[in-house]
């Protein structure tokens, strides 16, 4: 038995992140390498099925900054060996989140949590609508598009943008990981930089909101877009994968109007144009937080999911 009573499929689920954080493969149990980097075709980067993976507990991952708080197992103890190392052998604090250690919607060297270095660029994915105020953070094809984290926002249209890296040895571009996916609430200088304020308030210290991931997707939404605008979740798997243009993974493997791998989607029973942003998640699946930033005033600037690309944790290497 782990810490908290966790057995069976998901004890199988952590040993293997375990397994992989010791031996470091990069990031996910399922290690989400994919052909991108050997020159092989986008349908490979494509994520699976929905429905694949469930059961998992996705708040679990060797990689998160810490644990969800609204849906992380609360009788786990967080201090023991095990649990630590299912956090990347740290439970972080609020205050470790440090501005100068953050790339999102850089260009240029940053380093990486192995210690090598990546190169980062950005790329624009048109706007969101966000009319009610309610920021959805989620994995769309894991079920969650309709019950996605949420981060209060002014009500408006934003900008988004994914910062991606390229971690290829002769940093060619032969191997590229989505890094972080923002929304612009502003584009004034950013001088704070937390763990992201939830629709219940700020998380607790030490803890994070954030997604967890099973599809190898994140995505930011409208929190209640998908009541209105998606047909009947039991369609959903066929409006995601099926061998039209405009099926959901095409349009992400499509190189335009955005990058292979990203995309920007007006939901099928859209009226007003409500529709969602979406990447692939770094390194594939686990958990992922949600950072702010904001301005001397502590007005919110924009909202972060770190999908654990660069970046060091306390000046030293993840691992």
């Amino acid at each position: 038995m782990f810490p908290g009573g966790v057995s069976g499929a998901d004890a199988a689920w952590l040993n293997k992140r375990i397994t992989a954080s010791v031996s470091g493969t990069p990031f996910g149990g399922e290690d989400n390498l994919s052909r991108r980097e050997k020159g092989g075709p986008a349908s490979d980067l494509r994520p699976k099925k929905v429905g694949q993976g469930a059961g998992v507990d996705r708040t679990w991952s060797i990689w998160s900054h810490c644990p969800a708080p609204l849906r992380c197992p609360t009788d786990v103890d967080w201090s023991s060996p095990l649990a630590q190392l299912a956090n990347g052998g740290k439970v972080r604090k609020h205050g470790c989140v440090k501005l100068q250690n953050f790339y999102a919607l850089k260009s240029g060297d940053a380093p990486t949590p192995q210690g090598g270095r990546a190169s980062l660029s950005t790329y624009e994915l048109g706007m969101l609508r966000v009319p009610s105020g309610m920021l959805g953070a989620c994995d769309p094809f894991a079920g969650d598009l309709a019950d996605p984290v949420v981060i209060p926002i002014p009500a408006g249209d934003y900008p988004v943008t994914v910062t991606v890296a390229d971690v290829s040895e002769a940093q060619d571009r032969s191997h590229l990981r989505e890094a972080y996916l923002s929304v612009i609430v502003s584009d004034r200088a950013a001088v704070s930089l937390d763990a992201a304020v939830g629709n219940e308030g700020p998380p607790a210290d030490g803890m994070f909101y954030g997604v967890g991931v099973d599809a190898g997707t994140v995505a930011f939404v409208d929190a209640l877009a998908a009541a209105s605008a998606m047909p009947n979740p039991s369609s959903w798997y066929e409006l995601f994968d099926n061998s039209t243009p405009e099926s959901w993974f095409n349009i992400m493997d499509a190189d335009a109007p955005y990058p292979a791998g990203s995309a920007n989607i007006v939901m099928p029973l859209s009226t007003a144009g409500e529709n969602v942003t979406l990447v692939h998640s770094g390194w594939g699946d686990g958990f992922y937080p949600l950072l702010q930033t904001t301005d001397a005033d502590g007005q919110l600037l924009g909202v972060h999911l770190d999908l654990g690309v660069v970046g060091e944790v306390e000046g030293q290497p993840l691992l």
